[in-house]
């Protein structure tokens, strides 16, 4: 009847069956028992609460990148637009009209509209006796050329020169309640370096026109500073309003159509186009009013090419900021047999290539539009490397993707704000310090940056430099460091009042508009070209038509094979890439009759 237990180490009689003693063991193992039980009862909620929250996080984070890889997808391909009046025959195009819009281009090539960054802030407006610059008159002279080779265009379109040398060309619509549609271009170009003229096959304000039995691939080109920049698109957006007006002339038609079509050419986008395109754009707000038109398609820096086996015409859909900054070093001068450690030309080379060192960072995410160029490859180029595929369709990747790609300096700009050093001034003769050095610095300001912070960023590489030198420093009107007294002082600030500003808004990639771009685009290249969106890392006159339209693209509709040498020795075009552009003009504006945004 009785059990055997220890208490304190001693053996005694205890039933705990029958009799519960403060002393017995045996309630002590219940309450052990009683113990894990509740101790199971908080852990396994605990542990289901996280295994469902470790599958929600898991869940989210997989939504996450889904929506990602959704927002970045390549654009529904449209069917290419068939001419609802026409069809454009480029094989059947006379002799004499190939001739004709060849010798044009030639000809505009061989009117001389550089634009140079120091003829501003003189007033184009303003005579040369009075003080103006001579230099804006032969924009007077191309546009009474212009007037003269397109006699139809200017009698039959309303006709207003702003600002004295801009234009703006109107096809009256004959429906007023359809948004009015914008061309754009401009007639004036980049210099041409000296030092480079010899390197030109032929001089560049020639506008020859080659022999096809000298060209490798049998291709005719027309040569010369503008072909491509952008007197090639001047010339073909008037060969397509003419080609419109003569067709509808000889069926005894009106010549409008539905819509009003206005053609915007400046004349000083080069050097920023504050009087030509943005007084153009300052009169048709007046008159058209803010929203109004349904698109604008200007140039753009990228076309037809062919990438792992795929042809693609990119759009640009957006452009970048810009940012120009002047750097200034102001110290004493003196003889140069007596120089200090650096003089202000060595600060301000020390300074340029501090801002080399430290790149502006980089990114590559859902919202970018070169992703999403890459997607289209991913989506539809055959030959892409199955490495990159999946890396580009894999936003987990991203990231290291984006660090591979900045490697490379062209690809390195579309993913980040860039910073080129351009123009350099300093001492005035060999044995003498300079006082004052610049440098113009021109930055690109990406997608996922703005200008205050470039600003921001650019004060803070060079300051350690400038406090180590113990000079003063003034970024953007701000005194960031006071230096010892008569050392010197560095001066970053812009070089022109308004020479900041941010990336333009990014035009939708889908819906009637796009629809109706892009399937022109594939109606006259071919349905085996994929349309993909792209941001243009150069600046357009677009910049002033931002208030007049969410939908404008940039885009230079030429194969980028046949089109060569921007900016730069050997700018050319081939003849049947100039044609190209003709025919995609014509046919996008033929293409609006019937068609409803």
């Amino acid at each position: 009847m009785g059990g055997d237990s220890k208490v304190d180490g001693k053996e005694g009689p205890l039933d705990g069956r029958q009799t519960q003693s403060p002393f017995d063991v045996r309630p002590a193992k219940k309450t052990s028992r009683r113990s894990r039980y509740l101790l199971a009862a908080i852990l396994i909620p605990l542990y289901l609460g996280a295994t469902f929250y470790k599958y929600q996080v898991g869940h989210a984070r997989q939504e996450q990148v889904s929506a990602m890889l959704e927002a970045a997808q390549c654009p529904v391909q449209p069917i290419g637009y068939r001419s609802v009046m026409s069809q454009w025959p480029v094989e059947g195009l006379s002799a004499a009209d190939k001739e004709l819009y060849v010798q044009r281009l030639s000809k505009a090539i061989q009117m001389e509209t550089v634009s140079y960054d120091d003829m501003y802030p003189t007033d184009p407006l303003q005579a040369p006796e009075d003080g103006g610059d001579e230099r804006w008159l032969k924009h007077a002279r191309f546009n009474a050329w212009v007037r003269s080779e397109w006699p139809l265009v200017y009698e039959h379109l309303e006709v207003e020169y702003v600002t004295k040398y801009s234009t703006l060309l109107t096809l009256p619509g004959t429906n007023p309640s359809l948004p009015p549609v914008l061309l754009m271009s401009h007639q004036d170009t980049v210099p041409v370096q000296t030092a480079t003229i010899g390197e030109w096959h032929h001089p560049p304000f020639e506008g020859r026109v080659t022999d096809p039995k000298d060209d490798p691939r049998g291709k005719r080109w027309i040569y010369g500073r503008g072909a491509l920049d952008c007197k090639g698109l001047v010339t073909s957006e008037l060969n397509a309003l003419e080609r419109i007006v003569k067709e509808r002339l000889a069926a005894g038609m009106d010549i409008r159509g539905e819509r009003t079509v206005v053609m915007s050419i400046g004349f000083d986008e080069e050097i920023m186009g504050i009087k030509g395109a943005g007084n153009n754009s300052r009169v048709l707000q007046e008159r058209y009013g803010q929203d109004s038109f349904a698109f604008v398609i200007d140039e753009g820096s990228t076309g037809i090419e062919t990438e792992y086996g795929l042809r693609v015409a990119s759009l640009g859909l957006s452009e970048k900021g810009s940012l120009g900054a002047k750097l200034q070093i102001d110290v004493p001068g003196g003889h140069a047999s007596k120089p200090p450690r650096h003089t202000g030309l060595g600060i301000l080379s020390l300074l340029i290539a501090e801002l080399e060192a430290h790149s502006n960072p980089h990114t590559l995410n859902a919202d970018s539009l070169y992703l999403r160029y890459l997607t289209c490859l991913a989506q539809h180029a055959p030959s892409m490397p199955s490495g990159l595929r999946s890396r580009v369709l894999d936003p987990t990747a991203w990231p290291a993707l984006a660090d591979d790609l900045a490697q490379d300096d062209e690809l390195r700009a579309h993913l980040a704000t860039t910073m080129a050093a351009n123009v350099a001034r300093a001492g005035e003769k060999i044995n003498a310090l300079p006082e004052h050095s610049e440098a113009i610095i021109d930055s690109r300001v990406g997608w996922d940056d703005t200008v205050a912070a470039v600003q921001a960023r650019y004060a803070a590489v060079i300051g350690p430099v400038v406090e180590r030198l113990n000079l003063t420093l003034e970024a953007f009107g701000e005194t960031v460091k006071e230096g010892a007294e008569g050392r010197g002082k560095v001066t970053l600030g812009l070089s022109v009042p308004s020479a900041g500003r941010e990336h333009a808004p990014i035009t939708p990639s889908e819906g009637p508009i796009w629809e109706l771009i892009a399937g022109t685009v594939r109606h006259v290249w071919g349905e085996d070209v994929i349309v993909a969106p792209k941001g243009m890392i150069a600046g357009t006159d677009t910049n002033y038509m931002k208030p007049l339209s969410k939908n404008i693209f940039r885009f230079r509709a030429v194969p980028l094979d046949e089109g060569q040498n921007v900016h730069t020795v050997n700018e050319r075009i081939t003849d049947d890439a100039l044609f190209g552009i003709t025919q995609y003009v014509y046919e996008l504006l033929v293409n609006l009759e019937g068609w409803r945004e």
